[in-house]
C-alpha cells in the first residue's frame, strides 16, 4: 500500500483519495490514514488545516473528519474550527460536521451539543439527519425536547433517527447506573 511504502510523503495523496472514497472496503483507507496521523502527528495536522482551508468542499470535508480523528487531547483547541465547518456552504461539510460533533471529539462539549441542536433546522435533509444521530451523545430534558420536534420533519430518515435516539436516551434513563458507566461514552 501507498502508505507503507512512502509514510508521511503518502499522506497528501491519502487524503485527496478519501474525497471520493470514504467507505472502502472495510475502512482499509482509514485505517492507513489514521496510521499515518499517529506516526507523523506534525505532518498529519498540516496537512488536514490544508484540507480545511481548501477551496474543494470534498477537501474540506475530509479535513473535518481529520481533525476529529487526529488528537482528541487538543479537542479544545480545535472543536472551534469543527463548528465552524457546520455552517460551511456545502451541506456535505455541514453533515460531517455534524457527524464530528456527535463523536468521543465532540461529546460533552457545550459548543458541540450548540452546534448540534441548531443543525437540526438546517436547510438541507442530509445535515438534519448527521444532527439528529449526533444528538445521541447527550442525554437531556432539552436534548429529548428537540427530538421530539423532530418527529414532524419532512424528512423520513430524520424521523426514523429521532424515534431511534429518543428510544437510546430513554433506555438509558431505566438502565442500571453500573451497566451505563461500562457502556462506551459515544453510545
Amino acid at each position: 500500500m501507498l502508505a507503507g511504502a512512502c509514510e508521511s510523503a503518502a499522506l497528501p495523496a491519502l487524503l485527496r483519495a478519501l474525497v471520493e472514497d470514504r467507505n472502502d472496503d472495510g475502512g482499509t483507507l482509514q485505517r492507513d490514514v489514521l496510521k499515518l496521523f499517529r506516526g507523523s502527528p506534525t505532518e498529519a495536522m498540516e496537512q488536514v488545516m490544508s484540507c480545511l482551508a481548501a477551496e474543494d468542499a470534498g477537501l474540506r470535508r475530509v479535513g473535518v473528519w481529520g481533525l476529529s480523528a487526529l488528537d482528541w487531547s487538543q479537542r479544545d483547541e480545535y472543536i472551534e474550527l469543527v463548528v465552524e465547518a457546520g455552517s460551511d456552504v456545502d451541506s456535505s461539510v455541514r453533515s460531517e460536521a455534524m457527524s464530528a460533533l456527535g463523536s468521543v471529539f465532540g461529546a460533552g462539549h457545550p459548543r458541540a451539543r450548540e452546534a448540534v441542536m441548531a443543525a437540526v433546522r438546517d436547510v438541507d435533509p442530509e445535515v438534519r439527519r448527521s444532527a439528529v444521530e449526533a444528538l445521541r451523545s447527550w442525554s437531556d430534558d432539552e436534548t429529548e425536547a428537540l427530538l421530539l420536534t423532530c418527529a414532524d420533519d419532512p424528512d423520513s430518515w430524520v424521523r426514523s433517527q429521532a424515534a431511534r435516539a429518543l428510544a437510546g436516551i430513554r433506555r438509558r434513563e431505566r438502565a442500571p447506573r453500573h451497566l451505563l458507566d461500562a457502556l462506551p461514552h459515544e453510545l
